[in-house]
């Protein structure tokens, strides 16, 4: 009786202890731990953005043997998504890629067993010498009390050791691995032509880049069902009018078009643009859309060579339909720069 006795004391003590955290913790709660790696920020990228070969370094994967993993969209691209079911040590959830850039990956984590939260994971890379310093962060908003619980998890180390192990892991793998040669980038041809005025009709916004791929796909949904509705077929390429491109927020203004043969037709919910006639500079680059950085940077320092000014929008015109062509590797996009 006397331990029973001192379990419901020792119970309620933890019970005031988390109370009176959560009266003092804040509800917006980040956490992180660092490691450096004698490796290179690419080699570790590979093993971060991935979450197939997260699973080789996740202090949770050996918590459940016989866990259950399902993967969604193109590993180690932006919305690739792995959902999780096993035991009570790991439970039930989703991590979603929602941003990669060569020095930081960001994720969001849905968790469904032993209970509904969320949150968001990112992975920092810095360079520390001759090392890379690695930063694994969580962030979540918790109200009262349950912020409590988790600020004394965190002070308790509990997070720590679990972190520091996957960090561990981690390193050891990178370590183990050859440094990825360095890439050569290819070599784009940049033409000059003078294009005509062209016409379009299309949806506008300010879309982040997380959200992009969903955003197009829906868009050019609403703008086929538009053409269709009038009886009407699309002329040229589908396409894209980009206004801007903001690195700092990680976000474009973009308009996904289709063409017109005149600026007189009006479709039910598009806008209508017109593109004026003018100078281009333009490169026709086959591959996924997802590395196309590359032709930007070639027709930018083109531009800079060539003492041009871009004047206007920057275009893309998708030859290539990838719902016809699954091969990405075949895919033709002419990625052009309004100029004087």
């Amino acid at each position: 009786m006397k331990i029973l006795k001192y379990l419901g004391i020792g119970l309620l003590v933890i019970l005031v202890i988390v109370l009176i955290l959560g009266l003092i913790a804040p509800t917006d709660i980040r956490f992180e731990r660092s490691l450096s790696i004698k490796a290179p920020a690419p080699v570790i990228l590979g093993q971060i953005k991935s979450l197939k070969n997260m699973q080789k370094w996740s202090p949770w994967v050996e918590l459940d043997p016989n866990m259950k993993n399902t993967f969604e969209g193109t590993d180690g691209e932006v919305g690739s998504k792995n959902s999780w079911s096993g035991n009570d040590d790991v439970g039930e959830g989703s991590q979603t890629i929602t941003s990669i850039s060569e020095t930081k990956v960001e994720a969001d984590l849905h968790f469904i067993k032993p209970f509904e939260s969320k949150a968001k994971v990112d992975y920092v890379m810095a360079a520390d010498g001759e090392q890379t310093k690695v930063t694994w962060g969580f962030s979540t908003n918790k109200s009262f009390p349950m912020n409590g619980l988790l600020w004394m998890m965190i002070k308790m180390g509990g997070m720590n050791k679990d972190f520091d192990k996957g960090l561990g892991k981690l390193k050891a793998l990178c370590e183990s691995m050859p440094a990825e040669p360095v890439a050569v980038a290819p070599a784009y041809s940049v033409t000059e032509e003078n294009r005509p005025e062209k016409y379009y009709a299309g949806i506008r916004k300010i879309v982040g880049w997380a959200e992009m791929d969903q955003f197009f796909a829906s868009t050019y949904g609403q703008i086929g069902m538009a053409f269709g509705m009038a009886n009407m077929k699309p002329v040229g390429y589908a396409s894209a009018l980009f206004y801007d491109w903001d690195e700092k927020n990680q976000r474009a203004d973009v308009a996904p078009v289709m063409e017109l043969d005149n600026n007189k037709t009006k479709l039910k919910g598009l806008t209508n643009f017109t593109v004026p006639a003018g100078k281009a500079v333009m490169v026709t680059y086959t591959g996924s859309y997802d590395q196309m950085k590359a032709v930007h940077e070639t027709i930018n320092k083109y531009i800079q060579e060539k003492h041009l000014e871009i004047s206007g929008n920057v275009i893309e015109e998708y030859i290539t339909d990838p719902m016809m062509e699954k091969d990405t590797a075949k895919w033709q996009t002419n990625v052009i720069y309004m100029v004087k």
